[in-house]
């Protein structure tokens, strides 16, 4: 590999991670961090590595209808497996809404309260720790700031940032990196299962926040006990012990989500002790008596557990349980694994109930947050349902992993939007499908509108993990469709409609040249080496693209034994531990072709493609951060006013819109005329137009296979079949043409 590219890929490194501190604090040598020396290293590559282009974006939207309402919230991305938390964004006196978006590469989406309503409020979310799995804001120092308690990646546990903002700036400072508890034994860390939820409440009713959380069974529910109120009368301490080993005297039956009541911890039963991990807890008091009752979800079901405590603060008994929770006339139906969270969602002091899944991919991803609002005005809690689409509502949300494809659907002149999911969970199938926004304003404004969650009948095609791009693949006026799926099948849909007509895509192969783009594959149409053929540039699973040659003719596209680049332009987006989940595209600005690459981290990468040399490794440009996960981009200039407008598909199933309203392009390169060669295609002679000092001649790989001096003419002969690159210099002058060789 060349060094140029190890250069990049560590830069790509360091702007990915950098603001993971507390990774570079850990990595050391002699014990001395390493945290000065990557922040170093990372200004002298910058230095280093041209970065030739330099775009700025800013979050833009159209408006969005759906069943005659417009969505508030249409562009901002959709949930999956949300978890919510409140805090006091932006300093107003008022709790805002932090949603935390389960996963290895989590995110974060950030929500202002504004006049009775929740507004989306990204730009607060790069201010919020990093953490993955789950996160949870609670107040543990009772300076009224909410502080986050999250997952340890340094096993089974927990770490606990501490909310220290002042002068209406955000700020955070990790203060537990694992935290511990006191047992018979010593010191141990506080387990939770990494795809639990732990309840973070204050359980004996002294002031400072407690932990209830399922043991390393995943059979019974430990207390942990802050002793900071006992030790220092004050509550700002995290010190723990476990004050219950076996807290409610109850366990999770072996083989469902029932409740064995009046059991010692000493005595469970083999069955019982076997009992999977994958179990969330919300502590509150139900029943308002004064003690923490209980609604637990299990990873297998679709219901919460309600468990009664009869108990009191200091000696914990759950003597029922029931399966409807929270109301018997609308039980929860949430497929497998939901989490509840009580929180005061409507701001008016009472504490409501949020219900999401805990699981991505394999649960119900539209219409997935259950409201559950807090009638009651006492202590004693009154839970009504509200809705099932808690903010997700105000969404443009497909269900699982979107990709947005801009084009005009329906002939009318003006630019619509297909958008690609790669399922949705609907009656306990997950299968791909298409929804169509239709453009109903005009050419410079435009309004779109939700016209069918269901286009072309797309489920009844049976694919997972669809993803699609469209081109004229046989010169007749219109644009065809190929579609991958998860395996890395290509579908050929033609286009029978014509130009200028509606599309009328019909299903001709379902095994398009027994196309193989891997698993995960998204195929991007684009005439690469130009020769007016449309070509495909995959991505995949690897993250790594891949390049498909066009080997037919206008009129008939020929994708056998065409691949030529497995790993085309040196690309490769895969995070360091995990897939990659490339997906491409192409867009021309000026004289350069520019490549965008969206993966599995929250990056977009912006590419310079080199035409004269696809084997080489093209310049990595620019990467920007997006705050979401497998982003699938799509550009194009949906109101013509000159300025691109960039569509970000995403694992959470919605979209994210921002407008490029400046780009500034500075390759150090050669800079080419183009000239005519004729005839074209050739069996021998091509003929230049103009005499030149020195003409080299290189296939579609970029190898140099001719190099000639003062000529006007080149025997071509001798070539094989296919596409050829012309460089000449004449006066110290460079000019670029192509050819095809019969």
């Amino acid at each position: 590999m060349q060094m140029k590219r190890l250069w990049e890929l560590l830069l790509k490194f360091l702007l990915t991670h950098k603001h993971n501190i507390s990774y570079f604090k850990r990595v050391s040598k002699n014990g001395c961090p390493f945290l000065f020396s990557m922040n170093y290293l990372l200004i002298c590559l910058s230095l280093l590595i041209s970065t030739s282009l330099i775009s700025q974006t800013e979050r833009t939207h159209y408006p969005l209808i759906f069943n005659n309402d417009t969505l508030d919230l249409a562009w901002s991305g959709g949930f999956n497996a949300p978890q919510f938390s409140k805090i006091d964004l932006n300093f107003d006196g008022v709790k805002d809404l932090y949603v935390f978006e389960r996963g290895w590469d989590a995110t974060v989406k950030t929500f202002i309260w504004n006049n009775g309503v929740y507004e989306f409020a990204p730009e607060y979310a790069d201010q919020l720790p990093f953490t993955r799995n789950w996160a949870i804001l609670k107040d543990y120092n009772c300076d009224g700031k909410n502080d986050m308690f999250s997952w340890s990646e340094f096993g089974g546990g927990i770490s606990i940032y501490k909310n220290t903002s002042e002068n209406n700036q955000l700020s955070f400072e990790r203060v537990e990196t694992l935290l511990f508890t006191e047992s018979v034994n010593g010191p141990i860390n506080v387990f939770v299962n990494g795809v639990d939820i732990p309840a973070i409440v204050d359980v004996d009713g002294d002031g400072d926040l407690d932990i209830l959380a399922f043991s390393i069974g995943g059979v019974n529910v430990e207390m942990q006990e802050n002793l900071s109120m006992d030790l220092y009368g004050v509550c700002d301490s995290l010190e723990f012990q476990i004050g219950d080993a076996c807290w409610g005297q109850f366990a999770e039956n072996g083989l469902t989500n029932e409740l064995n009541l009046n059991q010692s911890c000493d005595y469970l039963s083999p069955s019982q002790g076997a009992r999977h991990g994958g179990s969330t807890i919300m502590a509150l008091d139900d029943d308002g008596d004064g003690d923490m009752d209980l609604a637990i979800g299990d990873v297998s079901y679709s219901n919460l557990v309600f468990a009664r405590n009869g108990g009191d603060n200091n000696t914990s008994l759950i003597d029922s349980s029931r399966s409807d929770y929270p109301m018997e006339s609308r039980a929860l139906e949430m497929t497998v694994f939901p989490a509840a969270y009580n929180i005061d969602v409507d701001n008016d002091g009472f504490k409501d109930i949020l219900v999401s899944p805990n699981l991505s991919g394999f649960s119900i991803d539209k219409r997935n947050v259950w409201y559950y609002q807090n009638t009651s005005t006492s202590n004693d809690p009154n839970f009504e349902f509200v809705q099932n689409d808690f903010l997700v509502g105000e969404m443009l949300d497909v269900g699982y992993q979107s990709q947005p494809v801009v084009i005009d659907v329906d002939a009318d002149g003006l630019k619509d939007i297909l958008v690609f999911n790669e399922s949705e969970f609907v009656n306990e199938e997950m299968l791909s499908n298409i929804t169509f926004l239709k453009n109903i304003g005009n050419a410079n404004e435009p309004v779109f509108e939700i016209v069918d969650t269901n286009y072309l009948d797309f489920r009844s095609f049976g694919l997972v993990g669809a993803h699609a791009t469209f081109g004229d693949l046989d010169n007749d006026g219109d644009y065809d469709m190929l579609v991958s799926d998860q395996p890395g099948d290509v579908f050929y849909f033609e286009n029978t409609a014509g130009a200028n007509s509606p599309l009328n895509l019909e299903l001709l192969s379902a095994d398009y040249f027994e196309l193989d783009l891997q698993g995960y594959g998204t195929p991007f149409l684009f005439d690469v080496n130009g020769d007016s053929l449309l070509d495909i540039i995959s991505g995949d699973k690897r993250g790594e693209l891949s390049y498909y040659e066009n080997l037919g003719d206008e009129s008939s596209a020929h994708f056998v034994d065409s691949l030529k680049l497995s790993v085309f332009g040196g690309v490769d987006v895969s995070e360091f531990c995990c897939g990659g989940y490339s997906s491409p595209f192409i867009k021309q600005k000026n004289d350069s072709l520019l490549l965008y690459v969206g993966g599995e981290e929250s990056i977009l990468y912006t590419y310079m493609i080199d035409p004269v040399d696809l084997t080489g490794d093209f310049e990595l440009l620019d990467s920007v951060n997006y705050g979401a996960v497998r982003l699938k981009p799509c550009i194009d200039d949906l109101d013509n006013d000159g300025q691109w407008d960039l569509l970000m598909g995403e694992i959470y199933g919605g979209i994210q819109m921002y407008e490029i309203t400046g780009m500034n392009i500075s390759v150090n390169e050669t800079k080419y005329h183009s000239f005519k060669v004729y005839p074209n295609p050739v069996q021998t002679i091509l003929n230049l137009e103009g005499s030149f000092n020195n003409v080299q001649v290189f296939n579609a790989l970029g190898e140099e296979v001719l190099h000639l001096s003062e000529t006007n003419r080149i025997d071509v002969g001798q070539l094989s079949s296919g596409v050829y690159t012309v460089k000449a210099t004449k006066d110290d002058d460079n000019y670029l043409s192509r050819f095809i060789k019969l």
